[in-house]
């Protein structure tokens, strides 16, 4: 199996999210959801649906990854 792909998050507001890395299982696009949300001050509630992984970066998408990459396991 591949990569697990970009994470990705929609809120109600309809801003979509995504990640700058694609991540390689469930685990490590957990803990960018968690960053992110709590980066740009989001609570868990507002985003609409789950959170998704995506094959590329959604066109139009916040993209963003932690400053330091060892927030995230193997977030290279």
């Amino acid at each position: 199996m591949g990569n697990y792909g970009y994470q990705c998050f929609k809120t109600k507001d309809r801003d979509v999210y995504c990640s700058s890395k694609e991540f390689k299982n469930h685990d490590e696009g957990a803990a960018w959801v968690a960053l992110a949300l709590a980066h740009f001050n989001i609570q868990a509630s507002d985003i609409k649906g789950k959170p998704y992984t995506a094959d590329s970066q959604p066109d139009g998408a916040i993209i963003w990854g932690p400053p330091n990459a060892a927030d995230v396991h193997n977030y290279e």
